[in-house]
């Protein structure tokens, strides 16, 4: 089953404080001790007794979005705000085009940032509604 859990904080949100979160959650979840969970070098977290167990991960502004699933998952999201348009350049040319017809640079953005996480082959999007200043996908 997937899972979504959503903060919002006032105060900066240092790396720190979002693994503190991803133990909470882990340890409930999985019903183990916080301290049996461990990040790999990609920063990600593992539970050797639960190896099919999947996390993602992602902040922006005074946003913390962490999804769980058994399989594969990828997250994203970015409070929406003016950006220089230069970086539409590093969209793909579908991407790109997409764009051109008027989907908006953020949901651009989110699924693909959303879509590496989740490393699928067949990547499958939902919306997630945070805010109303935000964007965010889930990408199983």
């Amino acid at each position: 089953m997937c899972l979504v859990h959503t903060y919002h904080w006032l105060l900066p949100h240092p790396e720190a404080v979002s693994h503190a979160y991803v133990r909470r959650v882990a340890a409930a979840e999985l019903s183990v001790d916080a301290a049996a969970l461990r990040f790999d070098w990609s920063g990600k977290p593992v539970c050797r007794s639960h190896p099919a167990w999947h996390f993602s991960l992602s902040h922006s502004g005074p946003h913390l979005v962490i999804a769980t699933h058994d399989s594969p998952i990828g997250i994203d999201i970015e409070v929406i705000r003016p950006f220089d348009t230069r970086v539409i350049r590093r969209l793909s040319p579908a991407e790109q085009a997409a764009h051109a017809r008027g989907t908006s640079f953020f949901e651009l953005w989110t699924k693909r940032e959303a879509a590496f996480k989740s490393a699928s082959p067949t990547p499958h999007f939902t919306p997630i509604t945070i805010s109303p200043d935000t964007c965010c996908y889930l990408c199983t």
